[in-house]
């Protein structure tokens, strides 16, 4: 009996390797995932832009300065800082945009700059010219097709509202004794990317520091701390700031002064006292020493 066995094991075993082994591999073949449609650009798109044939996103940057955009119906208020002479007009298209789509800013209506959909980014300088401080001026987008003689055959426009936004162009906090705390605190472009907050650490103890803030142009601009207009170098009492134990907070603005139409900018100090630092105990006193004819 076993014999038998043994017989039909080997002939079961001869007749397998007569087939391939690729015929009898189970293969599992996993279904492919369906290739997204390329977008140009990889910003979320603008809600602005939602009914647009070709835009996605436009932003107003200059690389660096808190530059704010708001919409306003139909038009894009922008408010820039007066630091600023360079912007850039970044836009993204939508998915599958022709790349032949043109896209053409005017500044003020005299400085037109032209770009393609797929160019990303619209290069103006010297924006003092088209945007003085004081006074709206009108941008305006058009994107869309163009025959060859450089009329549109097929357009969207898009107008903004520029305004110019007044700041710090310094800002420093010292000691009593005149030792430093922190000197321009994010100013690395004369305070036009100051951001909302700002937090400095201090020594335990102290009572009093004194800050100098200056305006970027003293002709557009003036420093109030907590709504009062403020001379730079002043002291400032911690207590009158007080938020919590070892915690201060201390509202800087500018306000615009000049004639016309600006913005003004604001910012919060955060002052907090940090353990770390060894604790004043009593504030220091020079120390003289007078010999007896000495008057």
């Amino acid at each position: 009996m076993k014999k038998k066995l043994l017989s039909l094991l080997l002939v079961l075993i001869m007749v397998l390797g007569m087939f391939p082994m690729s015929a009898m591999a189970i293969s599992i073949v996993e279904p492919e995932e369906p290739e997204e449609d390329p977008v140009v650009g990889t910003e979320e798109s603008d809600p602005f832009f939602a009914a647009s044939k070709y835009l996605n996103t436009v932003k107003i940057t200059d690389g660096t300065a808190k530059i704010t955009q708001t919409v306003s119906g139909d038009t894009v208020l922008v408010s820039i800082p007066e630091g600023t002479s360079t912007i850039n007009v970044e836009y993204t298209g939508k998915q599958n945009v022709d790349e032949n789509v043109k896209i053409e800013v005017l500044f003020d209506g005299t400085g037109k700059k032209e770009g393609t959909i797929s160019g990303g980014s619209i290069k103006r300088n010297s924006i003092n010219n088209y945007f003085p401080v004081g006074q709206e001026k009108e941008m305006v987008l058009t994107v869309g097709l163009k025959a060859e003689d450089g009329s549109w055959t097929d357009k969207e426009t898009y107008t903004y509202k520029v305004v110019r936004t007044v700041h710090l162009g310094s800002l420093s906090l010292t000691y009593a004794n005149g030792s430093a705390v922190v000197s321009n605190p994010e100013l690395s472009t004369n305070g036009k990317n100051l951001t909302d907050e700002f937090t400095v650490q201090i020594v335990p103890g102290t009572t009093q520091l004194i800050l100098n803030a200056k305006p970027k142009s003293n002709a557009n601009g003036k420093v109030y701390v907590n709504g009062s207009e403020f001379t730079s170098g002043n002291a400032i009492a911690l207590n009158d700031y007080k938020v919590s134990e070892g915690k201060y907070s201390i509202p800087v603005a500018v306000k615009y002064i000049g004639e016309g139409t600006a913005n003004g900018s604001s910012f919060t100090l955060n002052i907090e006292e940090n353990d770390a630092f060894p604790a004043i105990t009593e504030q220091p006193v020079a120390e003289t020493t007078c010999e007896k004819n000495d008057v």
